[in-house]
């Protein structure tokens, strides 16, 4: 059994957490997930209503609920305090042997980084989102280009599209190999 780690920076009931709760719901036995949210909501609930092991560990709100776009002086602030989360995060998934790291938001991408990494454990970005604008402003959809390049291990995207707006290679998204346990989502689910 594996023990792998679900990541999101909300508890609401969207598009991207609603493809999270099918997607824990529909995993073979093989895995055994630990879903970190940053907040409390409906997403934690169904969860636990399924059996699942939900921790919440609470994310600064100012953090959590920041503009993706925004780009002024608070963003060194955010920044520290998102790096600060990442490694209490990493904590956690070292003291849980955890042993992959899935993301589920761009948010938790950039703090599952610094989880992954401080616990030594790969980490797959899932990406529900068209990253150019007009969804993200030009800078910031550069930034995230350039990051999905070297932070994560491994990439998942809703759709082609998604996929093609990264940029990748099919040598960077092969760099290196992925676990077989993330193959262990139950066919026909």
């Amino acid at each position: 059994m594996y023990r792998v780690a679900y990541l999101d920076h909300t508890a609401r009931w969207s598009g991207g957490e609603v493809a999270l709760f099918n997607l824990l719901t529909n995993l073979d036995q093989t895995v055994e997930p630990l879903v970190v949210l940053a907040e409390d909501g409906p997403l934690a609930e169904r969860l636990r209503e399924k059996g699942m092991d939900v921790r919440i560990i609470h994310l600064d709100e100012k953090v959590r609920n920041r503009n993706r776009n925004t780009i002024n002086f608070q963003v060194f602030s955010s920044a520290i305090k998102t790096y600060l989360y990442g490694k209490a995060v990493g904590r956690v998934l070292r003291e849980e042997k955890v042993v992959c790291v899935h993301t589920n938001s761009l948010k938790s991408a950039i703090y599952g980084a610094v989880a992954a990494k401080s616990a030594g454990i790969p980490l797959i970005w899932h990406i529900h989102d068209i990253i150019e604008a007009p969804y993200l402003r030009k800078i910031v959809a550069f930034f995230m280009k350039l990051l999905v390049k070297y932070l994560p291990d491994g990439v998942i995207a809703n759709s082609n599209a998604t996929m093609a707006t990264l940029n990748l290679s099919q040598a960077t998204t092969k760099k290196k190999p992925l676990p077989t346990l993330l193959t262990s989502v139950k066919s026909g689910g």
